[in-house]
């Protein structure tokens, strides 16, 4: 009885494992660019892997998901934010009511809108480096001991474009050269925030002090400060309020325009019947000139007056352009340009009016929480905030705070 039960099982696990090899030999495929897939679930599945019993046909799925990485592939694409922000341009891109190269313009200009305005992208001239970070490949210390100096910019340029390299925050002394819009206490929050990880046995940690939060081992990131810009840090990546409203507003100007200056639709059978009508008229307009007979003139008048009133009638099925309309036949082939170009504008517009708001309040803040440092960063020395505030003759910094309003 044993020696029975022990035969079919090993008879069932070798069948099974048979199954199981033969679903995953049609349902693994070598693309065309090289790469090993699972076709499970797709319409190109072989008919091998129909053939199989539900369990064996589950096992094989699972196994070549793991094998040809499908599961963890579609989870990295929402790891990578550089990926991230260039499929959200992949998808708006054809959304947008443009030429299909046009589109493409903006599929490459969206997740480079998205980085710029976060601040991860600066000029190109200095080869991408943002302001107020250092240089991925700088000058020797000797030259530069802060590390602001790109040594190469096409070097800077491809370390930060093609192999998405990032650099560290400048010293607040040197960082504040270039972005002294950044208050010192706001700086300090920040670079705690950059490193704030949950704690040991935690999927996340809250700090309502500096209002961030950090999930997944520091995976991701947010605060409601950032530098003078709420933040979602993806894997060190960081996406702006700012930036994310101003992509959205560039993206929506782009599309609203483009279907404010479409041409109307227009039914063919109302223009060809409106163009057969034009030409009827204009043929008994010309036979009216050349007839003598006053009693024929009369038949044709009569039939011209039918015509022209039905005429009259077609036209008013085909609807006059409005302005919009008229400035996009004006346009002509400058019309996909210039709606990147507005576009682009209302995008930078809104970032910036939303960048300025958060600053505002960011300097309120301060300003309540306290005085002393609102001032040092708002007039920089003693004597020009003494000035400033109408109090040539106070002594201290502690004493001009009472004057903060």
């Amino acid at each position: 009885m044993n020696f029975n039960y022990l035969t079919n099982s090993a008879e069932f696990v070798k069948r099974f494992a048979g199954d199981v090899a033969n679903a995953m030999q049609a349902g693994i495929n070598r693309a065309p660019w090289g790469q090993y897939v699972s076709s499970f679930g797709t319409q190109y599945e072989g008919p091998g892997a129909q053939a199989v019993g539900t369990a064996a046909r589950k096992t094989a799925e699972a196994a070549a998901d793991v094998l040809t990485d499908k599961s963890r592939r579609k989870v990295w694409a929402y790891t990578n934010p550089w990926r991230m922000a260039g499929m959200a341009g992949q998808y708006l891109g054809p959304k947008l009511g443009v030429s299909p190269t046009a589109g493409a313009v903006a599929a490459f200009g969206i997740p480079a809108m998205i980085h710029t305005l976060s601040g991860t992208a600066g000029p190109i001239t200095e080869g991408l480096r943002p302001a107020g970070y250092k240089a991925v490949y700088p000058v020797s210390k000797e030259e530069d001991p802060t590390g602001r100096t790109v040594k190469s910019v096409p070097v800077e340029l491809g370390m930060r474009y093609l192999l998405g390299q990032r650099s560290q925050l400048l010293p607040y002394q040197e960082f504040k050269k270039e972005r002294p819009d950044v208050a010192p206490s706001t700086f300090s929050q920040y670079r705690r925030y950059q490193t704030m990880k949950p704690e040991a046995g935690e999927l996340i940690k809250v700090d309502p002090e500096g209002q961030s939060f950090s999930a997944l081992g520091g995976v991701i990131r947010g605060s409601a400060r950032g530098l003078n810009d709420p933040e979602l840090r993806i894997k060190g990546v960081p996406i702006t309020a700012s930036a994310a409203l101003g992509t959205a507003a560039g993206a929506a100007t782009v599309r609203g325009l483009s279907e404010a200056i479409k041409p109307a639709a227009i039914d063919p059978k109302v223009t060809k019947a409106a163009q057969d009508l034009m030409f009827r008229k204009r043929d008994l307009e010309n036979e009216l000139k050349r007839t003598t007979s006053s009693e024929f003139k009369e038949e044709i008048q009569k039939e011209l007056g039918r015509t022209a009133q039905e005429y009259a009638e077609t036209l008013k099925g085909i609807p006059t352009p409005n302005v919009a309309q008229k400035v996009g036949q004006a346009l002509g082939d400058f019309k996909d340009p210039a709606l990147l170009a507005a576009g682009a504008a209302a995008a930078l517009g809104t970032a910036a009016v939303t960048k300025k708001l958060m600053q505002k309040a960011q300097e309120r803040r301060i300003k309540k929480e306290d005085p002393v440092e609102y001032l040092k960063y708002k007039h920089g020395d003693f004597a020009t905030a003494a000035q400033a505030l109408g109090q040539p003759e106070a002594r201290s910094w502690e004493q001009l705070s009472q004057y903060v309003k």
